[in-house]
């Protein structure tokens, strides 16, 4: 016999058993929501499981926004003074704040930032004494910076509330360190 037959005979045999033992598996038991045993049962999240919020990157809606905002926080002088204004902006005009976000041991210094409705946000993160990451789980923004070094976050300011941002990943050992990005009504 040739060698080309005979490896076709042995990828036809491999299909074969492949297909065999997926078959056998099917009959398999598995653990139902009440802990019972049931073959082929579809195995589904108990009730308890089950989020009864929306959740943002792992981090719970009420946990991430809320949509009060501190009475006494004022926004800082923007960067730039006025912006043609977004479509979503109908109050007039964006601003750019730039705002200087340092992560050490102690935490994040600001720990609040406070812009207002309609504002474009640069937050120019810094890992000061060791890498650390920022989270902002209700928008999705996600930033890595190694000591020392500084990196650019974009948003966009478009929901008066109170946002979490965290550090998530590379945090000090045993701390927990976090912050509220606020967005106040533009006055």
């Amino acid at each position: 016999m040739d060698t080309n037959k005979r490896n076709i005979i042995i990828g036809v045999a491999v299909v074969i058993i492949a297909v065999a033992f997926g078959a056998s598996l099917r009959g398999l038991p598995t653990t139902t929501p009440n802990g019972g045993q049931q073959p082929g049962a579809t195995t589904l999240p108990d009730e308890e499981n089950i989020p009864k919020e929306p959740v943002f990157y792992g981090t719970p809606e009420s946990k991430a926004f809320k949509a009060d905002v501190p009475v006494s926080v004022t926004a800082p002088t923007p960067t730039i003074s006025t912006a043609p204004a977004a479509s979503n902006n109908p109050k007039g005009v964006e601003q750019l704040r730039t705002i200087d976000l340092k992560a050490t041991v102690s935490g994040f210094n600001p720990k609040e930032i406070a812009v207002y409705d309609g504002d474009v946000v640069r937050i120019m993160f810094t890992a000061v004494d060791g890498d650390y990451d920022i989270s902002i789980p209700y928008t999705g923004n996600y930033q890595f910076s190694q000591k020392g070094q500084t990196q650019p976050i974009g948003l966009g300011a478009t929901k008066v509330g109170t946002y979490a941002f965290m550090c998530r990943d590379h945090c000090p050992a045993g701390k927990i360190i976090e912050g509220s990005f606020i967005v106040l009504p533009r006055p």
